[in-house]
């Protein structure tokens, strides 16, 4: 499923939701997990509202074989330094939306 997370505004649309996981598919020529792909992946989640149950995102980089996949409220927690949930960041990022 390509899941619409179009909201306040900004369209957006995702790769695959596939039984609670949001995974973007990337075809780089170089194995390397780019920051803003994770900030992207983290943004469908907060426009999702929990809406599709999203509880993990994840990077397929096809041309490497390379699959990785993070709960979302641990890797907020790691970004965060600091213990933190979706639900609880959710608010500030729509309202950074306007």
């Amino acid at each position: 499923m390509n899941p619409d997370f179009t909201a306040h505004g900004t369209p957006a649309d995702g790769d695959l939701l596939i039984d609670g996981l949001l995974l973007d598919l990337k075809t780089v020529t170089r194995p390397e997990v780019q920051a803003e792909w994770v900030w992207q992946l983290l943004g469908y989640v907060f426009l999702d509202a929990g809406r599709r149950g999203i509880e993990r995102v994840g990077l397929y980089l096809s041309r490497h074989a390379w699959l990785g996949t993070w709960e979302v409220d641990e890797l907020l927690t790691v970004l965060a330094g600091e213990a933190v949930t979706e639900a609880q960041l959710r608010p500030e990022f729509l309202a950074a939306l306007g």
